[in-house]
């Protein structure tokens, strides 16, 4: 949990891919873990937030769907909602309204492997790495 909030700062900071790294790393720790769900879809929100961040509102909006899919019909959600204002907010309006429905449906069919997958292939790309760097919060 700590990562996915330290990610969110960093990307607030202007951190980027480093950011977006940090959140996949959190999101693939949680399900590495088996977590909550409701603990992956908020952390998969933070990804979805530092790519918003970075300028990459399709692929945030392509997360943030995947979200909105796995907490449908969730009763026990109760406050747990996504963030209404901010980079999410903008990612589902800036690309336009073409570029958001292609990208709500491509991101409804994501599993968490694939969103992590999506993260840190972004995040590879844009640090220009070959691995994306591991959780310091990763148990072994």
């Amino acid at each position: 949990m700590t990562a996915g909030i330290e990610a969110r700062v960093t990307a607030q900071e202007g951190g980027g891919a480093a950011a977006v790294a940090g959140a996949a790393g959190a999101l693939r720790v949680a399900w590495e873990a088996h977590c909550a769900d409701f603990l992956s879809a908020h952390l998969a929100e933070g990804a979805a937030s530092a790519l918003a961040l970075d300028g990459e509102q399709p692929l945030a909006v392509r997360l943030l769907s995947a979200v909105d899919t796995w907490r449908a019909g969730d009763s026990a959600r109760g406050a747990e909602q996504h963030e209404t204002q901010g980079p999410p907010a903008r990612a589902r309006t800036e690309p336009g309204e073409e570029a958001v429905t292609s990208a709500n449906a491509c991101g409804a069919r994501l599993g968490i492997g694939e969103v992590i997958a999506l993260a840190e292939s972004y995040a590879k790309a844009a640090l220009g790495a070959t691995t994306v760097p591991e959780s310091p919060f990763r148990r072994s």
